[in-house]
Formats: structure tokens, sequence, C-alpha cells
């Protein structure tokens, strides 16, 4: 459901449909945004992202992978500032081995207000009202809302930082090249 662009898909929060879905909505496309608020690779409902992208199916060219989340960690009152040269070191090593061994290239923005959670590809856009986080204890179904071709071109002007208004506060790039 929802895989054929022609509705929103609703589905249990598990990572073997996480993975599944991302796989499907991957295949062919050019690039993939994440855009989360909460995402951070150090918890453990956001690891499996790691394999997401280890198994996307073969492209011809290199996969650009976005992600976009807060600029802070943490939620409600145990909120902080992310530091530019700690969030790129965790990516680092989280992702080398991953670099290492796919041509991947991903691109990380920090942005100082953002809410809402999406995934954008060239191909398809969806409103995710729980964002990524693999958290089935919190929540058993998730709904993602498809967007219109030009609500989601909307959304990646909105995300794109040479259109941000000040709001981008940092950003970086990894890719297999930085490892051989």
């Amino acid at each position: 459901k929802g895989l054929d662009n022609s509705e929103s898909m609703r589905f249990q929060t598990t990572v073997s449909n996480y993975k599944k879905v991302f796989s499907e909505l991957s295949y062919s496309t050019n690039f993939m945004m994440f855009i989360d608020p909460f995402f951070d690779f150090e918890m453990d409902e956001y690891y499996y992202l790691i394999d997401l992208f280890r198994n996307l199916p073969p492209l011809d060219s290199v996969p650009r992978i976005e992600i976009h989340q807060s600029a802070t960690k943490g939620r409600g009152g145990n909120v902080t500032p992310i530091t530019p040269g700690e969030i790129e070191e965790t990516y680092k090593n989280i992702l080398r081995p991953l670099l290492k061994e796919n041509i991947l290239s991903v691109h990380v923005f920090l942005w100082l207000d953002m809410h809402d959670r999406f995934f954008i590809t060239d191909k398809v856009g969806y409103l995710m009202g729980t964002g990524f986080a693999d958290n089935p204890g919190a929540f058993s179904q998730v709904t993602w809302s498809l967007l219109s071709d030009s609500d989601r071109d909307d959304v990646q002007i909105e995300y794109d930082p040479s259109k941000t208004g000040g709001r981008l506060f940092h950003k970086f790039h990894l890719s297999n090249d930085d490892y051989r």
C-alpha cells in the first residue's frame, strides 16, 4: 500500500517493515532525504537505518543520502546543543564501515528550527508523523501521508541550504572517497 505513489500507507513499526518500505521506495532513486529533528544514530531506535543504507538496491549512480536533524540532542527538558565537531565525529565513526564497503554520499544538515518529519526522494514524498524511530513500545502503527508533487517540491526547497533564511546551523558531507 502506498508504494505505487497512489496513496498514503499504514504499517506496523518493525525494523523489517521499515526496511521493506525503504527498500521499495529507494529503488532507482537518485536521492533520499531523511528529515527528522530527533534523528540520532547513537540511539538504538535509529540504528536499523545503517542496514538500510547497506542494502540499498544497486543503482547506476551514487545515491545521495541527506540526513536533516536538529542542532540539539535530547527531548523535553533534557535538550543540549550539538557541537559540529562532535556530530561529525559521531557520524564518521558510525558510518565508516559502511562507507568503506559501499559507494555512498551522505550529506548531514543540522537545523536550528525544525519540527515535521519527512521522507523525500526524487519520485515521492511522505509526511511521517512519528519519524524514523523504530520504537514499537510507544506506538504499534505508523501512517505515512503521501505528499503531492508540489508539496514534496516545497519541502525540498524548505530544506535547501541555499534558501534557509539562517536556519541552517551546520552541514558536512561523507563519502567512501574519504576512506580510500
